[in-house]
């Protein structure tokens, strides 16, 4: 499991989301930059890999919940 690098607050694409609110209101917008280097490697080992939660209240962007 990536520590940092997939957790909500590094994953959510805040920006993107909050450009179009009904576009994401269900459905915020993701972005893998800062962890697609630890999966393409998992992918190019054969080693299974695990995300974080993705909705946890302590580690979710306050922006999120307006």
């Amino acid at each position: 499991t990536c520590e940092n690098e997939m957790k909500p607050d590094a994953l959510l694409d805040k920006d993107t989301t909050l450009s179009d609110i009904e576009k994401y209101r269900e459905a915020p917008a993701v972005k893998f930059d800062k962890c697609i280097g630890q999966l393409e490697f998992a992918k190019a080992h054969d080693i299974k890999m695990r995300g974080h939660t993705l909705v946890w209240y302590s580690q979710t962007p306050e922006w999120l919940f307006y």
